[in-house]
């Protein structure tokens, strides 16, 4: 299985949050914890929870849903998942959380699968001109709905940041 320093193309995002490490840890690694802060999750259900066996599904306000298998997890700090669909297209998407004065950061890091393989010429425009701005867009929501949550104890409403033409709205074509 490719590691995350095995792509080539991918896009992160980072956000302050005024909360521990430990408080975050807890929100990030609980059961259906994107139905607290996802502002394109319409539910997220649990296939298997304990014991270095996690696996879930997200369901998006689009009707798409991917199975998230969760393979590195690093407990206290974050982990590594595989996100896709049965086609066997699998994107890698790293979550982490970074201590700092009197905060902590939360990054995340999607490699998305469609521009790791072939010809890394042709995938350049695409990638930098379409692709990288939409995750990018779509990583700023989730963390401030990360952020929302955590410090104002709040679900997120449905498009709460702003909606999104792949995960708010039936969209065929999502490079994730």
């Amino acid at each position: 299985m490719k590691q995350a320093h095995d792509y080539i193309w991918s896009v992160s995002r980072e956000i302050k949050i005024e909360l521990s490490k430990a408080e975050l840890w807890v929100i990030i690694s609980s059961r259906n914890h994107l139905e607290k802060f996802h502002p394109f999750c319409k539910s997220n259900k649990t296939v298997s929870w304990s014991n270095g066996s996690y696996e879930d599904s997200i369901e998006y306000y689009g009707g798409r849903i991917l199975g998230r298998k969760f393979y590195n997890w690093i407990e206290g700090i974050g982990y590594d998942l595989k996100i896709g669909d049965s086609s066997g297209n699998d994107s890698i998407v790293s979550w982490r959380i970074h201590e700092a004065q009197d905060c902590c950061t939360v990054s995340i890091t999607i490699m998305p699968y469609i521009f790791n393989r072939g010809s890394k010429i042709w995938n350049f425009f695409p990638f930098f001109a379409y692709t990288k701005p939409k995750l990018s867009n779509y990583l700023d929501s989730v963390l401030m709905g990360l952020k929302f949550f955590s410090e104002k104890k709040e679900v997120v409403a449905a498009n709460q940041f702003g909606t999104h033409s792949w995960f708010s709205q039936q969209k065929a074509l999502c490079w994730l």
